[in-house]
């Protein structure tokens, strides 16, 4: 009696298990352990991978209402999920059931599965292992954040017998945009946008009764399904595929003329996006996909259809609109970068450095790791080491070292606690470090260079002593700070301020919808002003704010494997320069074009110039650790004061800058370099850097037109700058020579190559695998013991 007593008191307290916090390190085991699910189960014939279209499918399903970690099999609309659904919660309870609830880790495993296919997608195929993609293809993550806070309808099962209503694939466009209004509150774009995931899956007649794949390949998220469904070139049938006696299934069929195989099929739901069908009771159109005209959306198919970018941005947003169904901004959290217990009182690398015996493997960490012992730094310039082969990275091992350099990057404050240095000085590395090749090298004794000291020595504490150096070369850990680095900026960006900041700093506009690239059509945005001196402690609800849509491949060889020091001669841009400097060293360095050149520049939104190391003094914009438009916000606004003083102390070499101010205020809003003022206004600077016109006389420069988009929309910018920062990161490497990350070490790798401290076993974590044996346990037999407890009263 007693045993049953402590048994069932035992399932009491796991099942109403509270969850108060989630760091960034849990999120980060999280991910990498679903990433590591979705991509090794395959399909019956080994073609695609079938958690990938399913994750995401269940992270909508369970959304419908609330995102509660719940679905009921009973409705015929959720068939097809039991094995994703089992899935997940085997995971989940053996790993992560005391961290989160199930309903967040479905929703983390639905961005997890949108990431994976955003991976497959244009241009379109993912190359093989070793290869990069084509030159113009920008492969760029999912950018949606995860927020935790979700509440189970059932702690201890997913099964619900709740009813709720799912779309109807024979409804037309008011139907459509009646459905996902009242469940999800979705604008009729919205609505465009979120059926686009069925790019992604296919619909099975045994399930479903329709039959095919929406297009032909069904895990790469892109706007397939856009230009399938716009692609008047087709031969368009309307059939029922419904097998005999069971209820009419109508469908569209596309197929090339010539073809025998469908190219793709729509719902009536989807072909109601692009023509204005009227289906009748059983789902038969009373026109043809020819005959039947426009319908009042067509327009926004053709815009996504034409423009991939376009599509990508807002369906992220929608997407996190939909996983966050059924909460208020205040119920839903982001995840902790770091335990407050564990943040670093001095040294920052001491609580990230590692150790363990050989032949540890490294593996994402699961939930709170601990401080291991601190190690003495070794110098700066080491003896000279034979250098190391690197035959194999992993997401898994990625994954450890992002953590890592972001924990460092937090963890140091400017000396007023107003920024974190490491941002900008990360990103300003990287780019010294590739102009030439990336090599994981600086000559301090070059001036251009002043003032990164701090930032290498830190990322070279943290590169030996997290034992980065048998996994990946310097350079390579360099230029994935740089992405880290580009992450929390951007994570800091539009609306503008994740948290506080110093007041009378406002905030610029935020843009909702991205302007176009040239030639891609579409709508161009206008802008909404924030009210200066807006202090918050998050984001607005209607702030969409994304991560930099980077990928990390590695392969960069250093220079010297023992030593980040180099006495190379290596040109840096002219800050007195004109335009023509300006573009013709970018293009002779990285090969940029001249939109590429002034897109890279923007990273001047970033950090501030010193009079102690460059001569020039001030900041960029007014806050120098988010990556946003503000640098082009500045250079085109004509209704500030600017000025251009020689601010170069007494006797030393002319430094001209321009310097603005709004109105009758005294302090400086910004300021610019002429390689900066020259992407806006004519300037014609003489040999010491002063300019013979002023702001307002000098009149547009070639490069103005640019400057005024990137002004006008944040999003354009960021997605620009994301690729000209990866091509970059590439700079000296010939096409093959970078590889991917790969879910697996090689077989001719070392998969002892990264080690790790094992994490102390404490209290809450013996709780949490109790639960989780006890959950697993009892949960067949609540109903017997219920009835045994009963015979004992």
């Amino acid at each position: 009696m007693l045993r049953l007593v402590f048994l069932i008191t035992i399932l009491g307290v796991c099942t109403a298990q509270p969850y108060t916090s989630l760091t960034q390190d849990q999120v980060t085991a999280a991910r990498a352990k679903i990433r590591e699910l979705i991509v090794t189960t395959n399909s019956t014939d080994g073609t695609f991978k079938p958690f990938i279209a399913a994750s995401v499918r269940l992270a909508f399903h369970d959304c419908v209402g609330r995102c509660d970690g719940c679905i009921n099999f009973n409705n015929a609309d959720n068939a097809g999920l039991q094995m994703v659904v089992q899935a997940l919660n085997n995971l989940h309870g053996s790993d992560f059931r005391q961290i989160m609830s199930r309903a967040d880790f479905w929703a983390l495993a639905g961005i997890v599965a949108a990431t994976i296919a955003s991976e497959n997608r244009m241009c379109r195929r993912r190359p093989p292992p070793g290869r990069p993609p084509p030159p113009n293809c920008q492969v760029a993550t999912f950018p949606a954040d995860f927020k935790w806070g979700r509440q189970d309808c059932n702690p201890t099962s997913s099964q619900t017998n709740a009813s709720r209503v799912f779309p109807n694939g024979h409804g037309d466009l008011k139907h459509d945009k009646e459905y996902f209004s009242t469940m999800f509150g979705f604008t009729t774009r919205e609505a465009v946008a979120i059926i686009g995931a069925h790019t992604l899956g296919a619909a099975s007649r045994q399930q479903s009764g329709w039959n095919g794949r929406w297009v032909g390949r069904r895990d790469a998220l892109d706007n397939q399904f856009y230009q399938l469904l716009s692609d008047i070139s087709l031969n368009w049938t309307h059939p029922n595929v419904a097998r005999p006696r069971d209820e009419a299934r109508y469908q569209w069929n596309a197929r090339a003329p010539g073809e025998q195989n469908n190219r793709g099929f729509m719902l009536n739901t989807d072909m109601a996006l692009f023509r204005n069908i009227s289906p009748n009771a059983v789902g038969e159109s009373s026109c043809t996909f020819l005959t039947c005209g426009d319908s009042e959306t067509a327009s926004i198919v053709r815009e996504y259809a034409q423009n991939n970018t376009l599509w990508f941005i807002e369906f992220a947003a929608v997407f996190q609109k939909m996983i966050s169904n059924g909460y208020t901004a205040a119920e839903l959290k982001d995840p902790t970068p770091v335990p407050a217990q564990s943040l670093p009182s001095s040294s920052p690398t001491q609580s990230m450095s590692r150790t363990a015996p050989p032949g540890t493997r490294m593996s994402p960490p699961d939930g709170m790791r601990s401080s291991p012992p601190t190690r003495m730094s070794p110098p700066d310039d080491m003896s000279p080491s034979p250098p190391i082969t690197y035959t194999s990275l992993t997401h898994a091992q990625v994954a450890v070292a992002r953590q890592d350099i972001r924990q460092l990057i937090l963890s140091r404050n400017s000396t007023d606690d107003t920024f974190k240095p490491l941002i900008a000085s990360s990103v300003r590395l990287v780019f010294h470090d590739c102009v030439g090749k990336c090599d994981g090298c600086i000559n301090f004794n070059n001036s251009d260079n002043a003032g990164l000291q701090m930032v290498v020595r830190d990322l070279d504490r943290l590169y030996r002593r997290g034992n980065y150096t048998q996994v990946m070369s310097r350079a390579d850990f360099w230029a994935l700070a740089g992405t880290v680095a580009a992450v929390i900026a951007s994570e800091n960006r539009m609306c503008r301020m994740r948290r506080p900041g110093p007041p009378g700093m406002g905030e610029p506009q935020n843009d909702t919808r991205p302007m176009q690239p040239p030639g891609m059509g579409g709508p161009q945005n206008g802008t909404q002003q924030t009210p200066p001196g807006t202090n918050r402690t998050g984001p607005p609800n209607d702030c969409q704010l994304q991560t930099i849509p980077l990928e990390f491949m590695w392969g960069r060889k250093d220079c010297n494997p023992s030593s980040s020091r180099t006495n190379a001669s290596r040109e840096f841009p002219n800050g007195h320069g004109d335009l023509k400097h300006v573009t013709q060293y970018f293009m002779s360095e990285f090969g940029f074009t001249t939109r590429e050149t002034v897109a890279l520049l923007g990273a001047h939104t970033l950090g501030a110039a010193r009079r102690g190391n460059s001569g020039w003094n001030g900041r960029w914009v007014p806050r120098r650790d988010s990556l946003d438009n503000e640098f082009y916000l500045l250079l085109s606004n004509t209704n500030l004061i600017w000025t251009h003083p020689n601010v170069a102390p007494q006797n030393r070499e002319p430094r001209y800058q321009w310097s603005a101010r709004q109105g009758n205020q005294t302090n400086q809003r910004g300021f610019m370099l002429n390689s900066d003022m020259s992407l806006f206004r004519n300037i014609t600077p003489n040999d010491v850097g002063r300019s013979s016109c002023t702001y307002y006389t000098c009149g547009d420069s070639e490069t103005a037109s640019i400057v005024r988009q990137f002004a006008r929309n944040n999003t354009q910018w960021f997605i620009e700058f994301a690729a000209i920062f990866q091509k970059m990161l590439s700079n000296g490497y010939a096409d093959g020579e970078l590889k991917y990350p790969t879910e697996f070490p090689t077989e001719e790798s070392s998969t002892d190559a990264m080690v790790k401290t094992a994490p102390q076993t404490t209290a809450k974590d013996i709780t949490g695998r109790a639960c989780s044996y006890v959950h697993s346990v009892t949960t067949p037999l609540i109903s017997v013991l219920s009835l045994v407890l009963l015979y004992f009263v």
